[in-house]
């Protein structure tokens, strides 16, 4: 379970690509290190428990205030 990255690598297993080529989205920093750890790019999201000092701290790639931002940002 998180923080280890066991489920952000079995996604990427599954799902046929790279954990580089994943994006592990959560609101908590155990998200975050868990999805580092495998080697994904992160998304912190700020509508859940997580801050964003928090989310920094733990070096989120990206930190928006909802989750369907990342859509947005993903289309451009």
């Amino acid at each position: 379970t998180k923080p280890y990255p066991d489920p952000v690598l079995f996604a990427a297993e599954q799902l046929g690509v790279a954990p580089e080529a994943c994006l592990m989205i959560g609101d908590t920093v155990v998200d975050i290190r868990a999805g580092r750890s495998a080697g994904s790019q992160t998304a912190g999201v700020l509508c859940g428990f997580g801050t964003r000092r928090e989310l920094n701290r733990v070096g989120a790639d990206l930190i928006v205030s909802r989750t369907p931002d990342i859509v947005e940002i993903l289309m451009k």
